[in-house]
């Protein structure tokens, strides 16, 4: 298991803990109020004696209220403990995707993979909250019923003793067969949930092209595999549940003919035949939940075994020698190699290596044609993207592999992305970073800013509270560079098609800003635009 994953569960070992404790309780409690529940029925029958019956009642009464008080406790746990768990186990998981390769995050569709992870966490977390809870209690109850049934009739217990293996068996006979579904059945759901979501993600899309039986014919395809999982799981589990139904029925055939004939030869009593028969329930019911359990176990193992392949994703690399400022970047014969060394043909992702350098300050132009590597190139650079490389790639004359880009991107660097998700919250919240770093006051001093952004074409405080996803495409792409921008104590800043979908009237101001911060920061821009290109000094891929 992970070491997060442990230490997660350890945080709320206690409370988990407890929730055993109070439910062998509580189990203790159920099945001592059931023999009360003879013993009241026996001072009714046979002792006729008023003060025996109200000291059984009474004792039942205590039993009840003393349920009552744990199952608070036990709900609590249940419930919210929880959810808490799996919450911060779900937000410590996300969190450390952030320190695996990108390249292979980028391998993974977002929905799928964030819903994996919550299915995968909830089911872990349920094997300790519910699972092991439910066989803490199965095994009390079935030790406490059957040392008093032993005791009290051999006979019976001897029926017992021969049935109830039978009945286990069941599940033995059907394991394979739910572990293999369940696995199946995760995956396909996943696979679904994932195709659903782009089905409503891509709605303009869809609804535009005119392609819609297309795209609802892939999500029929999908849904159908999603089906014939289900339909596999209800024949397994209908033929267990039919088995089950089955054995019980003979069970409580024999008993009821061994059990009556006792009670009319007088050799139990009604109670006891009472206790026995309530107390054979639950031995099935502890059967029944053993099943529950077993299932729960293979869905548990099932998790941990998708969990560690999201785990087995390669680290990031990261140097650590830390800088204080970008001065220089150097690249020299670089390129980028598309399959592991070793292999024969290995395949260069640029038809020529690159070399060029950038110095702080300056406004630098990448141009190039559409899919030949430019955001790719940037990416690799700065080590969000880590390949397998050719070449060298300098920061301050120090080979970057060796260099803390963690910290240097966190601290240095601000970007600007393209075909990244606009998420779902105001523009206000957006740029919470810029209102308390001052950056917002800051740019109302600045007159290149003020023409960018406080404008008759635009007006930053006219959006200030419109969810980003629903902004248009020039709306959303100022707001982008505003937001890479607004680290203002970084020395570098790598703008991704800055002047891209913005308002023809305020290009020209946008341009004029790009070329004001470039006078005191290193600025790096991949653009098809003209104006900037001859503006900037200019690196052409080919």
């Amino acid at each position: 298991m992970n070491p997060i994953i442990i230490r997660t569960l350890k945080k709320h070992g206690v409370a988990f803990t407890l929730l055993v404790i109070f439910t062998i309780i509580s189990t203790a409690l159920i099945t001592g109020n059931t023999y009360l529940e003879g013993r009241l029925l026996d001072s009714l029958v046979y002792s006729h004696r008023p003060t025996l019956f109200i000291t059984f009642f009474v004792l039942m009464l205590e039993i009840g209220i003393l349920r009552l008080f744990f199952s608070f406790f036990t709900s609590h746990i249940q419930i919210l403990t929880k959810q808490k768990t799996v919450l911060e186990l779900n937000r410590k998981i996300i969190f450390e995707l952030f320190k695996k390769d990108t390249l292979s995050i980028l391998k993974w569709s977002p929905t799928t993979l964030s819903s994996r992870i919550n299915d995968d966490v909830t089911e872990i977390v349920s094997f300790f909250s519910d699972t092991l809870v439910k066989l803490c209690s199965v095994i009390v109850s079935t030790i406490t019923i059957s040392a008093y049934v032993f005791s009290a009739d051999p006979k019976i217990f001897i029926i017992m003793i021969i049935f109830l293996p039978i009945y286990f068996l069941i599940y033995i006979v059907f394991r394979p067969k739910i572990y293999s579904i369940n696995l199946t059945m995760k995956n396909k759901q996943n696979e679904y949930y994932t195709t659903r979501n782009d089905f409503i993600g891509r709605y303009i899309e869809i609804k535009g092209s005119g392609n819609f039986s297309s795209e609802k014919k892939r999500l029929r395809t999908v849904e159908d595999g999603l089906l014939k999982t289900f339909v596999k799981s209800f024949w397994v589990r209908y033929w267990m549940s039919t088995s089950q139904i089955v054995m019980q029925l003979v069970f409580q055939a024999v008993f009821f003919i061994v059990g009556g004939l006792a009670v009319l030869r007088g050799n139990i009593t009604i109670g006891f035949f009472s206790i026995v028969l309530q107390y054979f329930g639950q031995l099935l019911n502890s059967v029944d939940q053993i099943f529950g359990i077993a299932i729960g176990t293979e869905k548990y193992h099932a998790s941990l075994t998708r969990m560690k392949r999201v785990f087995d994703i390669a680290p990031d690399e990261n140097g650590d020698r830390p800088i204080s400022s970008v001065k220089t970047i150097d690249i020299s014969n670089f390129n980028i190699q598309m399959f592991p060394e070793g292999k024969k043909n290995s395949k260069m992702f640029y038809s020529q290596d690159l070399s060029c350098s950038f110095e702080n300050p300056g406004l630098y132009v990448i141009s190039g044609d559409n899919g030949i590597g430019k955001s790719t190139f940037v990416r690799t650079i700065t080590r969000i993207y880590q390949p397998k490389l050719r070449g060298s790639v300098l920061i301050n004359r120090l080979d970057v592999n060796k260099i803390d880009m963690n910290a240097l991107r966190q601290k240095e660097m601000g970007f600007l992305f393209q075909d990244v998700p606009a998420p779902h919250i105001t523009v206000r919240e957006y740029l919470s970073a810029l209102e308390i770093n001052g950056f917002l006051n800051d740019i109302q001093k600045s007159r290149s800013f003020l023409n960018v952004y406080f404008s008759d074409v635009f007006n930053l405080a006219d959006i200030y509270e419109k969810k980003v996803d629903v902004l248009s495409s020039g709306e959303l792409q100022l707001v982008r560079l505003l937001a890479a921008l607004g680290k203002k104590d970084a020395s570098m800043y790598i703008l991704d098609e800055p002047t891209a979908n913005i308002y023809p009237q305020i290009r020209s101001a946008v341009i004029c800003l790009l070329q004001e911060l470039g006078k005191s920061k290193l600025i790096i821009t991949i653009s098809h635009d003209e104006h900037l290109i001859g503006l900037g000094k200019s690196i052409v891929m080919e």
